[in-house]
């Protein structure tokens, strides 16, 4: 991966900007202190990955926004990706991200991302999460430092932060805590409580209702054989008698009626079987969504909102605790306010924006005193020289500006003389040229004037023979004749060109003239530009007292000694510019800064800057204090982050099913939530149905067919009417008995032969079996059906919470072992790459080697013993430690770009190294680095590099690319 150009529309305090990096080359930006360097790593960062869409990755682009009111808010990065050049602009105000293929110039977004996905740009185009790249390929400026610094237990949780795809509070590490949490908080029945306590307890709840179950089953089991031995009591009380008679009457009149009701309830609940299948089959029609999608969006709103509902009752359990952390805690913000939307690392920027308004403050008052001594000292020596030691005629008389402008009108004069010489030279060359052109005019008109006189000549001669001579040939005298008209036209044409004789070079001779013109007009402007610096410098000459303009020439060659001193002058005075400039911009970054917390802007100085800074850090240690105080309360909070991303994923999944549902994609789930609870009222009713269905199904198990069994009761009562009718015929005084009551059954009278004693015993069993028939028969309708549905809810939630005990176990045991193998993998792998960096890097650190736990132990050269963990922060200087996780991150670096190629940008990474700790580490990215990496480092320590260059051979200065920032055409975008 190459970063090209970066185009800074609008980051921060960097506006308009742009800088080309190259590619095999180290790439320097040295810029002046709070230009925004880091301003510039944290854009580059941005515009790849964007902002991500929590609280913090929001509030941290706030904290970017432009300072310019009007300008955008985004950037243009062109990068090479494996081959493919590539343009990515972003415009963070709409959160929107383009793609374009810079060989092409086409629309390539959707090639990487999907719509709505924007935020997976970088991670598509790097292959790497937005902190994984964060942590390894930008090292912002003391961040090496802070590793060591940041109040970890030991190095290895700095890098499983570095190692780890996500940001460092959200490790593998952290995310088994979080587990763990959940298990020694699992919900219960009334409260929370450790997981293998809930699933105890619903075991024993299980248990009894089991037993309970079983003893119903059991003494139902009993009831054929209890109806068998009352069958056999009443057949030893038979007889003739009237007695026995009335008893059978009466017994078949009360199963007769037992027969009827049992009739009722099988109408009835035949009747409620059929109604609850014609309300499935209309309910199947409502909605196009099967039953398992249905069961499926059922079981995620239901999920849904008891998280919503755990959520909260996390935000209603206030207990004394709680509203003591909030007291303190507003009394903190009102203590601090404001200070939450600062960082503490910006504690450490606005100290060093203070030290250097301090230091530029008093760097300006030293100038401006220097200023003030070196033009004293001019005025003096300048009022001091014998040319201006007359009264009226020193340097006093003129100004500052009129002194520049007599020189300046003298150099003028000098150089216009040379012209005006150089004029006449040049105009003595066209009147040379003009006189020749002249000359050689003449000359072709004596030779056309000859020429035509010998032609005439010819001419008389040719007529003038024939008649001489009479005896000539015919054809001869033609000849003569033509000779002479031939002589005759030329002739003609000789005089006319003699008469014509300008037309010869006209040309040259006009060009010659327009040269001698041109020459005397620029003549006459230099004599009358010399005329004017004369009079002018005559001026100057009388306003200084001297007689004339020559006295004044030389009174200015003499003050030409002062220059140097007046350079000099002019230095300083740009010098209290620039450092003015940075004063008024330091303060303005100071300003944003006092803004934000709410502090006056009229008055920012070093002292209000360093107080500011310190009061940052008290707020953020006791904030630090406060949690700490108060760890349940965060691991609460811990819990309700964890629950609003869960009901995130949940919505995410109803999503699809409402799609399918023809549902609008783009209304918020609360919006829809009548139209959900319609959808899920559809599928909760059908469960309902269902469960009532199984329950019918139940409680008509004892009836053979759901066809017969209603005629077959009818056939019984029949059979019952037909021997009540036998009865009354025999007996029809039985015609006129009572009803019977079911409660207090008759019984037949005593058996022949029995004895009293014996027939009583009988009654007593006969009375005790009933009673205990009726009891069973009972509790089987009253609580049988109530307990199989508790049982079964039981099993329910004991299943779920057995998958969701043994899922949080597995989730846990999966995290370490996918942790250790990961860290035994990339040890391996880190170990052999901070080997080949130490072979190609002088320092005095020997060796450095992560174990399997990715524990760091560093030998240094010349001592036997390595430094361990604990060791590194306490033992080691600061150098040495900003070396040491400066190796860790090259060769992580080294490890990612086995396939890619990585950039490496460092922020001011060796602020803590000496010269030759410096020098070492800058030879081998030279050397090594810059041909598997590109490398760019942004300082602020120009004289530093400058010094740099002088120790560096002419093939390693070759490496360094110093790149300068440009302004950007903003019209052209």
């Amino acid at each position: 991966m190459l970063i090209e150009r970066v185009e800074f529309l609008g980051f921060g305090s960097i506006i308009a900007e742009q800088v080309d990096f190259a590619e095999d080359r180290l790439n320097l930006v040295i810029e002046a202190n709070q230009y925004g360097k880091s301003t510039m790593v944290e854009a580059i960062w941005a515009l790849i990955f964007g902002f991500s869409s929590s609280r913090e990755g929001q509030k941290e682009k706030e904290n970017y926004r432009p300072w310019q009111d009007n300008a955008p808010f985004g950037g243009i990065i062109d990068l090479t990706i494996q081959n493919q050049c590539l343009r990515i602009i972003r415009d963070f105000d709409s959160d929107s991200v383009q793609v374009l293929d810079r060989t092409s110039g086409a629309d390539i977004t959707r090639d990487f991302v999907e719509e709505g996905r924007e935020e997976e740009l970088g991670y598509r185009l790097t292959g790497m999460t937005r902190d994984l790249f964060r942590n390894t390929c930008l090292v912002g400026q003391r961040h090496l430092d802070e590793h060591h610094a940041g109040g970890n237990p030991d190095l290895r949780n700095d890098l499983k932060s570095m190692a780890d795809s996500s940001k460092p509070g959200a490790t593998s590490a952290t995310a088994t805590d979080v587990i763990r949490l959940a298990l020694r908080n699992f919900p219960g029945s009334n409260q929370t409580a450790p997981a293998d306590e809930v699933i105890a307890e619903l075991e024993s709840k299980r248990n009894l209702l089991l037993l309970r179950i079983q003893e119903m089953n059991d003494d139902y089991g009993q009831v054929a054989s209890w109806l068998k031995e009352i069958a056999d009591i009443e057949q030893q009380f038979t007889g003739q008698s009237a007695g026995s008679a009335e008893a059978e009457f009466n017994n078949l009149k009360l199963e007769k009626m037992s027969l009827e009701e049992k009739t009722v309830v099988f109408k009835d609940r035949k009747g409620a079987r059929d109604s609850i299948e014609k309300r499935l089959l209309e309910l199947s029609t409502l909605t196009p969504l099967a039953d398992e999608t249905l069961l499926n969006l059922n079981e995620l709103w239901t999920r849904r909102e008891s998280r919503i509902q755990d959520l909260l009752s996390f935000g209603q359990d206030v207990r004394p605790e709680h509203s003591e952390f909030e007291r303190i805690e507003n009394d903190l913000v009102d203590k601090y306010p404001g200070f939450d939307q600062l960082q503490p690392e910006e504690a450490n920027t606005i100290s060093s924006l203070a030290i250097s308004l301090y230091n530029l403050k008093r760097d300006l008052d030293e100038d401006r005193r220097a200023l003030q001594e070196t033009t004293v000292t001019r005025l003096e020596r300048l009022g001091s020289d014998e040319v201006v030691a007359a009264p009226g005629r020193g340097l006093r008389a003129l100004s500052e500006e009129e002194m520049e402008e007599a020189r300046s009108y003298a150099s003028l004069m000098v150089a216009f003389n040379e012209q005006l010489v150089d004029s006449q030279k040049k105009l003595q060359e066209a009147e040379f040229s003009r006189t020749d052109i002249e000359e050689k005019q003449k000359a072709n008109r004596l030779g056309n004037i000859g020429k035509g006189a010998g032609l005439g000549l010819l001419t008389i001669i040719c007529f003038a023979v024939p008649p001489l001579i009479s005896e000539i040939p015919q054809f001869i005298t033609g000849g003569l004749v033509i000779v002479a008209l031939i002589s005759l036209l030329a002739c003609f044409f000789f005089v006319g060109k003699a008469i014509n004789f300008k037309s010869f070079m006209q040309e040259d001779l006009e060009r010659a003239q327009r040269e001698e013109d041109k020459i005397h007009k620029v003549l006459q402007q230099s004599r009358g530009k010399v005329a004017n610096l004369e009079n002018t410098l005559a001026g100057y000459a009388a306003k200084t007292g001297l007689s004339s303009k020559e006295e004044l020439n030389e009174y200015l060659k003499k003050a030409t000694s002062e220059e140097e001193l007046h350079e000099e002058q002019m230095t300083k005075e740009n010098s209290i510019k620039t450092k003015e400039q940075q004063v008024r911009k330091l303060e303005n970054d100071l300003a944003y800064y006092f803004r934000k917390v709410g502090r006056d802007t009229d008055q920012i100085d070093s002292q209000r800057a360093m107080d500011l800074s310190q009061d940052i850090k008290q707020y953020w240690e006791e904030a630090a204090k406060l949690e700490e105080q108060f760890s349940e309360i965060n691991n609460t909070k811990k819990q309700m982050e964890f629950l609003e991303a869960e009901i995130k994923d949940i919505e995410e999944g109803i999503r699809p099913i409402l799609d399918v549902a023809g549902m609008d994609h783009a209304v918020e789930l609360d919006e829809a939530a009548d139209q959900i609870e319609e959808l899920v009222g559809v599928i909760r009713e059908k469960q309902r149905l269902n469960e009532d269905l199984s329950k019918l199904d139940y409680d008509m198990s004892g009836y053979e067919s759901m066809v017969s069994s209603d005629a077959q009761l009818q056939a019984q009562i029949n059979q019952i009417n037909e021997r009540l009718e036998e009865l009354i015929q025999l007996n029809p005084e039985l015609a006129d008995c009572p009803e019977p009551d079911p409660n207090n059954p008759p019984t037949a009278v005593l058996p022949w032969g029995a004895s009293e004693g014996d027939k009583e015993e009988l009654r007593q069993r006969k009375d005790d079996l009933l009673v205990r028939l009726r009891t069973t028969i009972s509790n089987r309708d009253n609580s049988y059906l109530d307990c199989v549905e508790e049982l079964s809810t039981l099993d329910h939630e004991l299943v779920c919470a057995r998958r969701a005990r043994l899922a949080l176990e597995l989730a846990c045991q999966k995290l370490e072992e996918s942790s250790s193998q990961t860290y035994e993998d990339w040890s391996e792998k880190l170990n052999n790459a901070a080997s080949e960096i130490i072979e190609g890097l002088d320092s005095e650190v020997e060796s450095l080697v992560f174990d399997n736990e990715l524990n760091i132990s560093v030998k240094l050269k010349g001592r036997e013993e390595p430094f361990h963990p604990d060791e590194i922060k306490t033992k080691l200087s600061t150098g040495v430690k900003e070396q040491v996780h400066w190796l860790a991150r090259m060769a992580l670096s080294r490890f990612l770009s086995h396939q890619e190629p990585l950039p490496i940008v460092l922020d001011e990474p060796f602020s803590e190294a000496d010269d030759e700790r410096f020098i070492n580490v800058m030879k081998f990215l030279l050397d090594e680095a810059i041909n598997k990496n590109q490398i760019i480092i942004l300082s602020c320590h120009k004289h530093r590099h400058e010094w740099l260059c002088d120790k560096l051979s002419e093939e390693e200065r070759a490496g360094l690319a110093f790149v300068e920032k440009s302004a950007v055409d903003m019209a052209s975008l």
